[in-house]
């Protein structure tokens, strides 16, 4: 049984892996990134330096407004940050740190940031089961495996990481990082307060947490798990409990000061991240980033915007909104909302109506997975809508959705009714399977028929009945 139960993970684990490593390399061989800006920040570390080693050119600086999209476009290095002279990235620390600069350092080659991406994501992916699992063998033991290894698998693709990943460009990178880092710190976390672990494991989720912030600053929202052990254990032994909360709190705080400092050295202002200073398509200088008006449209966006059906492989997509930012948003990117993407979020609603769920330790912890999932959203849609951000809050919301889903199983006693709610699980997961997996192979720009067009019109190939089929019935190509 324990042989059985190791292979079918080894099995489950091995195919995602291999998905996820064939979506950033079609070929399986990575493809060179210019400019490679986490490869760049890598080098600039292995030099012992904050900026990059790479200089900005001459008719940059002497430009009168080189932040100035319209005089910068042919002399930057987009979205790289520019300041007094240097050149920095605004993007977090923590991949290079912890991924890229220490395989420079022991291959003497960069990483390319395709492949970073890649490992980030699947550890993310093996993270996002570890919660999964402790949660389900803590409140569900009587679960059956199957429904463990179809939530898995589901989450696979419902994190949004095949889209994200097919153009595993420094935003990816970034991105991946930083749910790697998340999902492990709160793995952690939970599994110390569950077990009453040494405080070292507090420590691990502390880090791990802390790493997080270091990938995407914004991840500082989730520190609300490290008051997990007072929230789960505020009755038994107050004392050790403060002790496990500062020993997370510590290493995580530690992480957000080193981030102030990295921003002092670089920007002269530890609050300064470098968006200010970034060379892009926008004015940095002169674009207000945040804005809490921009959050009820590109809400909805994140959450309800449908995909697009055409009669030409692979047939969903997820695609840029037809109207014109105006004054108040920055850019409309292309995006497609997470109901579609993950609809067995439409049993998150079954934790507020089922008393099952209500006991404490319950509430503790999907209060934070969907707090913190719902501030990210916020976040970000306070900037722009943008289908890679997903993946910030994507595996949050899914793992209190597959809670729900194994509570409202549990308490079904007819054979029949499990066997209908089974179907229904069954049918939403394939749905979510397959919605992602087709917008997955395009992405953004068409990726799979750009970087491997072989293997494109194979597929295109095996699905042509499928295209002839919705051409019939009217749909355009």
């Amino acid at each position: 049984m324990l042989i059985g139960r190791v292979a079918a993970k080894f099995i489950l684990f091995a195919l995602i892996a291999i998905y996820y490593l064939w979506t950033v390399a079609p070929h399986f061989r990575p493809e060179p990134q210019i400019p490679d800006i986490y490869g760049l920040l890598a080098d600039a570390f292995v030099h012992g330096q904050t900026s990059m080693v790479t200089t900005p050119r001459a008719g940059l600086l002497a430009l009168s407004d080189p932040y100035d999209p319209a005089q910068n476009g042919t002399l930057r290095i987009h979205d790289l940050s520019l300041y007094k002279g240097h050149y920095y990235a605004y993007f977090g620390p923590a991949p290079a740190i912890s991924l890229l600069a220490p395989y420079q350092i022991a291959t003497g080659k960069p990483l390319p940031s395709s492949i970073a991406a890649a490992l980030f994501a699947m550890g993310a992916f093996f993270a996002g089961c570890w919660v999964l699992r402790l949660l389900l063998n803590r409140w569900f033991p009587a679960a059956p495996a199957v429904l463990y290894y179809g939530l898995a698998v589901t989450m696979g693709f419902c994190n949004t990481f095949p889209f994200l990943l097919r153009r595993p460009a420094v935003y990816e990178v970034s991105i991946a990082s930083g749910q790697f880092f998340l999902l492990t710190g709160i793995a952690l976390v939970i599994k110390a307060s569950f077990e009453h672990r040494s405080v070292v494991w507090n420590v691990a989720s502390g880090c791990f947490l802390g790493a997080a912030v270091l990938s995407k600053a914004s991840l500082m929202l989730a520190a609300g798990f490290l008051f997990l052990p007072l929230l789960l254990n505020s009755g038994r032994q107050p004392g050790k409990n403060w002790q496990r909360f500062f020993a997370g709190a510590l290493p995580m705080a530690a992480a957000v000061g080193l981030f102030l400092f990295y921003n002092w050295v670089r920007f002269d202002s530890p609050f300064e991240f470098g968006t200010r200073y970034q060379l892009a398509a926008v004015h940095s200088m002169k674009t207000i980033l945040f804005s809490a008006a921009r959050i009820p449209l590109q809400s909805s966006l994140f959450l309800a915007y449908p995909p697009q059906l055409k009669a030409a492989f692979p047939f969903l997509f997820a695609s840029k909104p037809a109207w014109e930012p105006g004054s108040k948003y920055l850019l409309f990117e292309t995006v497609t909302g997470l109901l579609w993407l993950s609809p067995l979020l439409l049993f998150l609603p079954a934790l507020l109506l089922r008393r099952r769920l209500f006991r404490s330790e319950h509430v503790a912890i999907l209060s934070l997975l969907v707090g913190t999932g719902l501030l990210l959203l916020l976040l970000d849609a306070s900037v722009m809508a943008t289908m890679r951000y997903e993946a910030e809050f994507a595996t949050l919301f899914f793992l209190a959705a597959a809670v729900a889903v194994a509570g409202i199983g549990e308490q079904l006693s007819l054979k029949r009714h499990r066997i209908a709610f089974g179907i229904i699980v069954a049918s939403l997961s394939l749905f979510g399977i397959l919605i992602n997996s087709a917008i997955g192979l395009a992405g953004y720009y068409n990726g799979l028929n750009v970087s491997a067009p072989e293997q494109f019109e194979t597929l295109r190939s095996l699905f042509a009945p499928v295209a002839s089929a919705l051409a019939a019935l009217g749909f355009a190509r």
